[in-house]
């Protein structure tokens, strides 16, 4: 999920809950969301808070599967910023 915020720049939250397995797999999937989001230039300068909620099955997920999720959710922002402007 995301919400524009008030800056220039982005923040992530990342949460993990117990069920998704054990810590080594908890914080792997964390370390991996936060490079990719800092890896992604686009996403840290559009203004964004971003929350991931990790599901399961996300533990299997490879970095390049969840940096397409992130840049997924900059084109759905992206998308929804040039809908509401047309709006008013």
């Amino acid at each position: 999920m995301w919400r524009r915020n008030e800056r220039d720049t982005s923040r992530l939250g990342v949460s993990v809950g117990r069920k998704f397995g054990r810590a080594v797999a908890r914080n792997r999937f964390k370390r991996l969301a936060r490079e990719a989001f800092r890896c992604d230039e686009r996403l840290r300068a559009a203004g964004l808070d971003v929350v991931i909620v990790a599901q399961d099955g996300a533990a299997l997920q490879s970095p390049a599967e969840i940096a397409e999720g992130l840049r997924d959710v900059l084109a759905r922002a992206t998308t929804s910023k040039a809908r509401t402007t047309r709006e008013r």
